[in-house]
């Protein structure tokens, strides 16, 4: 029996070699496939992250609040830059969370209208809106806001509007001043 044991014994040592060389040369192989691909993936990461950094620095350098919402009656915020709380006196979480404010919930109720009509406008002709209006802050300060967007596709097909608001009550106070000059002369 040993004599019939020994060949296969031999041959399973064999089997075995051979399965480790195959091995490590499949390690070989992929390693030669998969070391190019990482090194990829992390250097599209770093490109990512630095056009991510310069993304963020630019939003941060708008003088007003940069928006991504949903178009329709009742406009949600997808994203929302943060100097929105100047303006609006409510922070962007207030605004992106799942039950958030919605934008015409602090919008004068006078204004409102203006607002949907040049949303609309720029949707039947594909041209950038610009609107200005009221807005109610908790506080009772009215503020005005000077509005520019435009309607974009989003990822999954739906109408987006992409834009930034401002900050004009300094500049509509003082228009409204001057204004209320001659009537007092």
């Amino acid at each position: 029996m040993t004599e019939i044991r020994a060949p296969f014994v031999r041959a399973g040592l064999w089997t075995g070699a051979i399965a480790l060389v195959l091995i490590l040369l499949g390690f070989y192989v992929n390693a030669r496939t998969v070391l190019p691909l990482v090194s990829r993936v992390m250097e599209n990461a770093e490109t990512i992250r630095k056009r991510e950094l310069q993304y963020r620095g630019l939003v941060a350098s708008i003088p007003g609040a940069v928006f991504r919402s949903r178009a329709g009656r009742r406009r949600t915020f997808l994203e929302l830059s943060e100097p929105i709380a100047e303006i609006t006196g409510r922070s962007a979480s207030d605004f992106l969370a799942g039950d958030g404010i919605a934008y015409e919930d602090i919008i004068h109720p006078e204004d409102a209208h203006a607002l949907e009509r040049a949303i609309q406008e720029d949707s039947d002709t594909g041209r950038t809106y610009e609107v200005e209006y009221r807005i109610r802050r908790p506080d009772e300060e009215l503020r005005w806001g000077s509005e520019h967007g435009t309607i974009v596709t989003g990822a999954g097909g739906e109408m987006v509007l992409a834009g930034v608001m401002v900050d004009v009550t300094a500049r509509t106070r003082a228009v409204l001043a001057l204004e209320a000059v001659p009537a007092a002369l």
